[in-house]
Parts: structure tokens; sequence; C-alpha cells
């Protein structure tokens, strides 16, 4: 489950307790800083990942803890082969390989090079291991040779005839899927060894606080390079920075976790009590609101009407309010009580678009409530429908043009 943490201890430090380098130079830094590797040179990407390492550690430094700068730094200070390795390692989406899978052509010696890394704390050779890691590390006739060798669980192998996805069960039958133990345990006879990626959160981070979100990734200086994608050039400046504290950064990767448990299937109520509190940064509490609106729509779906209506109703945002009044018509037996919230939250509501489908609502309680047909409020209702329906396309049209021009 994500962690909503609000403790601030290390959220600022001023300049006069950053180290020697970042405090003494202007907090400045021109659009040459940030010039993409060329593809020529085949260490590219370790250029790249430097890159944005020094720019952080330059730029925003406040924002990281002491040891946090100290484990970059240190990574800054290993051998080029390592460092390119680590770079390689990071540009993958698995946090666990095969050392004997490692290839690349730039890197001299990858055991050597993963030998210095562990030393380091940047990998870890031979990790203990998860039955879901062994099920993406193991082709499917690795797996069945790995079963081959437990018989005291299994007085028959499996069937070379078996799918992959079934040998995971039996898998699960050697230990629980929350308990970790080394490739040797799994496989006493195994022929390859393994290394897992370390800090990969500390990696995120670093991704974020450089491109201010978590879809971009290292290909964008690929991109940029090929010409595929422009960025405007400018000066970074610290009243231009994305985050200011290091609290809205965690805020950030705590909405983010919250965006994958949703996606895990994690009770959406448990996720929701994450969220509670509103934000400060305008930016955040945006993504907080989009975020809790997902929640929402997800426990409807699921059936839990009230937790769905609970988080519909807390939140500003006007497709919220639009749903929440779309769903209440369905389950509120108060007609009347409905409708005079109803009428209250459209006076307040400035979108056109919010206050279309309102109408749209408000129509169709008018109906429930016997007003309608033959009464003056069909007639307000009617208008309202009209002038929000105008109101829309005048905004789409002035949308249109905007975009246009």
């Amino acid at each position: 489950m994500p962690s909503a943490d609000n403790n601030q201890a290390d959220q600022t430090q001023t300049s006069a307790e950053l180290p020697g380098e970042f405090a003494s130079r202007p907090n400045r830094i021109g659009p040459a800083d940030l010039t993409a590797a060329s593809l020529d040179n085949p260490l590219y990407y370790l250029q790249n990942l430097r890159t944005v390492l020094n720019w952080v550690l330059q730029g925003y430094s406040d924002l990281l803890l002491v040891e946090e700068r100290a484990q970059l730094e240190s990574l800054l200070s290993l051998s080029e082969p390592s460092q390119a390795l680590f770079a390689r390692l990071t540009m993958r989406t698995a946090e666990v390989f095969k050392l004997s899978a490692l290839n690349y052509a730039e890197i001299p010696s990858i055991e050597a090079a993963v030998r210095e890394l562990d030393e380091a704390g940047w990998v870890m050779a031979d990790p203990n291991l998860y039955a879901e890691h062994v099920f993406q590390l193991c082709k499917k006739d690795e797996l069945w040779a790995l079963l081959q060798e437990h018989p005291e669980k299994f007085h028959k192998g499996p069937p070379k005839s078996m799918s992959k996805s079934a040998m995971a069960n039996m898998l699960l039958q050697l230990s629980p899927e929350d308990e970790a133990h080394p490739m040797t345990f799994w496989w006493p006879s195994t022929p390859f060894r393994t290394v897992a990626l370390c800090h990969s959160e500390l990696i995120e981070r670093i991704k974020l606080m450089f491109f201010g979100n978590l879809y971009q990734d290292w290909s964008e200086f690929v991109l940029t390079e090929l010409g595929y994608q422009q960025y405007e050039q400018v000066l970074f400046t610290p009243e231009s920075r994305g985050f200011s504290f290091r609290l809205e950064v965690d805020h950030y990767l705590s909405m983010y976790a919250g965006y994958t448990a949703l996606a895990n299937g994690e009770d959406p109520e448990d996720i929701a009590s994450l969220f509670d509190q509103a934000l400060e940064n305008p930016w955040l509490e945006y993504r907080r609101q989009k975020l809790l609106l997902s929640i929402a729509r997800e426990a409807e779906r699921a059936g839990d009407i009230d937790t769905a209506l609970s988080l519909y109703r807390r939140n500003p945002m006007s497709e919220a309010q639009v749903r929440y009044f779309r769903v209440q018509e369905k389950h509120c037996d108060d007609v009347r009580s409905l409708y005079a919230q109803l009428v209250n939250v459209m006076t307040d509501t400035q979108q056109p678009e919010a206050l279309l489908h309102l109408n749209r609502v408000e129509k169709r309680l008018l109906k429930k409530i016997g007003k309608l047909p033959d009464d003056s409020a069909s007639v307000l209702c009617a208008d309202r429908e009209s002038n929000a329906s105008a109101s829309a396309s005048a905004s789409a049209s002035a949308s249109a043009s905007a975009s246009a021009s």
C-alpha cells in the first residue's frame, strides 16, 4: 500500500547547509547542461544518466537527504564500466536479472562491474528471490527442469506439455509467495547466477525531479537527439523548479503508488483514506483530486456505492459532482432533498460543460417529483439547459480557435 507520510522533517535546507559546491554558485543551469549525448557514442546512455544525476545534485540538492546525496556521489565515483552497467539496468523494466543475460559490447567485464556495484551497494549479487521473480527469470524448459528437482513435493514432475502458467502454481507449492529464498533453494543445480538492482526508489525520485513526472524516462534523450522531440530551451532558476519541498516529491510518489495499488485491485476505500488531506501545492492538489475521482469510479464499478458517493461528494472537481448526482438519482429515495442539493451545487458551478450535464439531471429529477410538464420549473430547467449548452459550445469554439492560432 502507498504511504501518505506527512512528516515534514528534512523538508527544506538553507543554502548554508548545502554542500560547498552547490552553495557557492548560482542555481542557474543553462540549455548547454542538458544536451543529449550523441548516439555515435557507445556510452551515450551513461552520459545521459550522468547529466541527470549532476543536474539533480545541483538544482535539487536541498530536496535530497544527506545519505541520498552521498549515494549518488558514490555512484558517480565508480569506474566507467560499472556506471555503464548500472545505467543499462535502470533502463530495463525488471529489477532482477540473469547474470548471463547481461551482454553489452561496450562493457569489457560484466562480472567485474557487478562486483564493484555489489560492493558499493547499487546491486545485490545472488539475492533472495520471490516465486514471481523465479517465474520471470526462467524459461519454460528451465522451470520444468527446476520442478524436477523437488521429488519430495511432486511424485511426478510436470509433463513437458504443461504450460508455463500452469507450472507457476506448482512453483508456489515450494514456498509461499511472500517468502524469498536464494536461487539455489528454488533450483539446487541452477545453471545461472542472478543480480538485483538496488535503490530503485531513489532512481525513481531522481527521474521525477528531473522530468517532473514518472511517464517519461531515459528514452527522452534519444528521441531528442533523433529530432523526434523538441523542447524549448530555458534557464533553470530556484523559482522555476517543479518541486519546492521534499514533501511535495513524497506526495507525488505516494499518489503514483496509489494509482498502482488501485490497478492491483486493492480496496478503494483503504487507498482513499491515505489521501484525505488537501495539499497546498495547486498542481499536486489537482492530481490528488484526480486520483480520488479514479478511486471513486473504481468503487462504483465494484458496487461499493456508499464509498463512491462519499468520494464524489467531497471532491470539488466538477466531473466528480456530476457523477455524484448521476449515481444518486439512481439510488436516492428522497428525490426532493436531492433536487435541493443539486440546485445549490448548480448555483456555484461555473464550468459550462458541467452545468449542461447537471441541467439534464435536474430535468430528470423534476420529472420524478411530478413538476413536469406544465410548471414554471420546466421552463426554468429548459432555459438553464439551453444557456449551458450555448456556453459549452462557445467554450469549445474558443478552445478550438486558440488551438488553431
